[in-house]
């Protein structure tokens, strides 16, 4: 019986680019960091901060809560929940 596609295809993405991964690509995302934000606001033509408003407003949180925000990227989310709520238990990851 033969793997499905989508495995077929994550095990050939491996094999292509683990060395990629593992050995280039912190230096890209060390390159990108300072500019991360600015590439949301423009990717969003304009509107990063409105985005991040509304969803802010979405989000119920309470003092002393645990947070998990998963590709956290620079951490704009976290940053402004901890704004709003300072003793929340917040963890951020990326890359």
């Amino acid at each position: 019986m033969n793997p499905p596609p989508i495995a077929t295809r994550e095990v050939a993405r491996e094999e292509r680019f683990s060395d990629v991964w593992a050995q280039q690509l912190d230096n890209v995302f060390a390159d990108v960091a300072p500019y991360y934000d600015r590439a949301n606001a423009v990717a969003s033509l304009g509107l990063w901060n409105w985005l991040l408003r509304r969803f802010m407003a979405t989000i119920q949180i309470h003092p002393n809560e645990r947070v998990l925000d998963v590709c956290a990227g620079t951490n704009a989310v976290g940053i402004a929940l901890l704004a709003r709520e300072p003793s929340l238990d917040l963890h951020a990851m990326d890359r």
